[in-house]
């Protein structure tokens, strides 16, 4: 994979062909924060699947609005991290480009090495 080196992120975003990659640094304490934050809302999830299913004493007690509002919280939390951090790395230009190509340029978050990855999916002509 090549990664692109020249100084404006829009311009090297516009000109990223389907076989290469941008990889751009990300912070660690956000994506330890919100692998954290994935880790709880899995958790609640199968807390409320016991919850259903009556399998596990602390779910049958456990309140469905409580559930709802904390469970919809760290949904809320996470999101909202994770957009805010890219509009840092990336800015608003970079990031409303790729927003708006539809499904040609896109985004993605390595949480293993702390980068996200921007690429350019193949145009399919039929």
């Amino acid at each position: 994979m090549e990664v692109i080196q020249t100084t404006d992120l829009l311009d090297q975003v516009v000109r990223l062909t389907p076989d290469q990659r941008l990889f751009i640094d990300f912070p660690k304490d956000v994506c330890n924060k919100l692998e954290l934050l994935g880790l709880q809302i899995k958790s609640d999830e199968n807390l409320f699947q016991s919850y259903l299913n009556n399998t596990h004493e602390v779910a049958s007690e456990m309140n469905l609005k409580t559930f709802l509002d904390t469970h919809a919280e760290r949904i809320r939390e996470k999101d909202e991290l994770f957009l805010s951090t890219i509009l840092k790395c990336l800015g608003t230009i970079a990031y409303n480009y790729i927003m708006s190509t539809g499904n040609t340029a896109f985004y993605s978050l390595d949480t293993k090495i702390n980068k996200l990855v921007i690429g350019k999916r193949p145009i399919n002509v039929r």
